[in-house]
């Protein structure tokens, strides 16, 4: 789907890497999926220990604000994506 400016992430790719990269250093397990490529450069995440099979979203905020959210699941996480797309 057209979600300009959320990009779906290529592991591959050098921003797919550098999403790597950072979540290793969040701690967590989690799993990039997509980038908002916008003045807010967050990374989406699923939850690599969720094992219900409707993991939670986690953002990576990669800013100084303190800025921290989630999305209950990925249709959340669309919904909110779709919705950016469409400003």
């Amino acid at each position: 789907p057209e979600l300009d400016p959320w990009l779906f992430l290529d592991a591959r790719s050098k921003v797919g890497e550098i999403a790597f990269e950072v979540r290793e250093r969040d701690g967590r397990n989690l799993v990039p999926f997509a980038s908002v490529e916008d003045d807010r450069k967050d990374i989406a995440c699923f939850d690599g220990d969720d094992q219900t099979g409707d993991p939670k979203v986690f953002m990576l905020v990669l800013d100084d604000s303190g800025r921290s959210y989630s999305y209950a699941n990925f249709d959340a996480w669309l919904e909110a994506a779709q919705a950016d797309a469409e400003r």
